[in-house]
C-alpha cells in the first residue's frame, strides 16, 4: 500500500495488478468462512453480550455488522458470486487509479516565455524550475499534472489561458479517449456496485456505502450537502 500509493514505479504497477485481487479473495474467504461467523454470532446473539462493557459491546457488534454487510449471512451459491464481484472490482480500482497515475506523469504544461510566470510567487517559480529539470528541460518551467503543483499555479497565475490549460489537463485525467481512458472502467464498476448491494439485500450501492456511517442513508447525505452548498 505505501509503495502503490508513494513509490508507483518500475514494477509496481503490475505488482498491484497482480497482488490486489489476491488480497481481496483473501478478505473474502475471512469475512464468508461460517464457522467464524457462528462464533462472533455466538457472542453477539448470546447471553454474554449483556456482561460486557460498552467498548466491547461496541467492537462485537461492529464486528458482527461488517461480516454481514459483506456476506456472511449469503448462501455458499451467493458469497461465491459476491467473492467474483469483488475481485472483479479489485482490478477495476486498481487500473483506475494506475490509469490516473499514468496521466499525471504524461501531461505536462511547459512554459518557456518568463513572462508567463507572472503573478507566481518566487518559491512556486523555484519548484517548477526543479521539475522541469528534473524532466530533463533545464532552462523551462514545468507545470505537472498534480494537485501539488496545479494548486498554487490556478491560485496565482496571472495567464488566464495557461490557467484553463492546466486546469484541463487535471480534470480530465482519465478522460482523454486514449490507452487511460477511465470511462469503460468506471461504467463496470458502477453495474458491479449496483449488482453488489442487491445481492447484499440494499436498494443502491449508497445505501450500502452509507449504512455504517454517520449520515446512515442517502438521503441524509443529500440532505446535507444541499444546506451546506448555498
Amino acid at each position: 500500500g505505501v509503495h502503490t500509493s508513494n513509490l508507483n514505479v518500475g514494477v509496481m504497477p503490475d505488482v498491484e495488478r497482480a497482488v490486489v485481487p489476491k488480497l481481496s479473495e483473501h478478505d473474502d474467504k475471512i469475512v464468508q468462512n461460517s464457522q467464524l461467523f457462528q462464533r462472533i454470532a455466538a457472542v453477539y446473539e448470546g447471553p454474554e453480550y449483556a456482561k460486557l462493557d460498552k467498548a466491547q459491546q461496541r467492537l462485537t457488534e461492529d464486528r458482527y455488522k461488517q461480516f454481514v454487510r459483506q456476506g456472511a449471512k449469503l448462501t455458499p451459491a451467493e458469497k461465491e458470486r459476491l467473492s467474483k464481484i469483488n475481485t472483479r472490482l479489485a482490478s477495476l480500482f486498481t487500473d483506475f487509479s494506475q490509469n490516473v497515475l499514468a496521466e499525471e506523469q504524461a501531461h505536462v504544461t511547459w512554459i518557456e516565455d518568463k513572462a508567463d510566470l507572472a503573478g507566481l510567487p518566487p518559491s512556486v517559480i523555484s519548484a517548477m524550475a526543479a521539475a522541469a529539470k528534473e524532466k530533463g528541460q533545464a532552462g523551462k518551467w514545468a507545470v505537472t499534472n498534480t494537485r501539488s503543483s496545479m494548486d498554487p499555479f490556478l491560485t496565482y497565475a496571472d495567464n488566464r489561458g495557461l490557467r484553463e490549460q492546466v486546469w484541463r489537463n487535471y480534470y480530465n485525467r482519465g478522460d482523454n479517449g486514449d490507452e487511460h481512458d477511465n470511462n469503460g472502467i468506471i461504467s463496470e464498476i458502477l453495474k458491479l456496485r449496483a449488482v453488489r448491494a442487491k445481492l447484499l439485500g440494499y436498494p443502491t450501492h449508497a445505501h450500502w456505502r452509507l449504512e455504517p456511517q454517520m449520515a446512515k442513508r442517502p438521503e441524509a447525505a443529500m440532505e446535507l450537502m444541499l444546506k451546506v452548498w448555498p
